[in-house]
C-alpha cells in the first residue's frame, strides 16, 4: 500500500466536510428529512438518541451533530491510499497513478462521443 499526502486535497475535503456540515446543521430543524445514511451522504454526521438518560425507551427521536464522526473523518484529510500487487518501486506507481486521469478521460470520450448505431448480429 502505498499513502500519499497533500495539503491540497486535505483543503479540498475540508471544504466539501464544510459545506455537508452545514447541510446537516439546517436538515436538523426537519427530522423528517434525516432517513438515510449512505456514505457520502451529510446525514451521516448526525448522530440519533432514542432513549432517556434512564434508559427507558424516548417516546420521540433526537438529532444532534456527530462532532465524533467528523472529527474521525478530519485525520484522514489529505491522505490517498493506493493498494496494488505490483512490486515496483514506489515512485513509480505513483506517477503512474497520477497518469490514470488520461484513462478515465479516454473512457468517458469512447462512452459519451462515440456515435455508433446497434449492430444487430444472426446467424443461422
Amino acid at each position: 500500500m502505498i499513502v500519499t499526502f497533500s495539503l491540497k486535497y486535505r483543503n479540498y475535503m475540508r471544504k466539501i466536510r464544510g459545506r455537508q456540515i452545514e447541510k446537516v446543521r439546517t436538515k436538523l430543524d426537519h427530522p423528517s428529512a434525516l432517513k438515510e445514511k449512505r456514505p457520502t451522504d451529510p446525514n451521516r454526521f448526525i448522530k440519533e438518541e432514542r432513549c432517556t438518560q434512564e434508559g427507558e425507551v424516548a417516546e420521540h427521536t433526537l438529532y444532534s451533530l456527530d462532532e465524533d464522526r467528523i472529527g474521525q473523518e478530519e485525520k484522514y484529510d489529505g491522505f490517498y491510499a493506493v493498494c496494488t500487487n505490483l512490486e515496483d518501486d514506489a515512485e513509480e506507481i505513483a506517477k503512474i497513478n497520477h497518469q490514470r486521469w488520461q484513462i478515465e478521460e479516454c473512457f468517458r470520450i469512447m462512452k459519451h462521443e462515440f456515435k455508433a448505431r446497434p449492430a444487430f448480429l444472426q446467424r443461422d
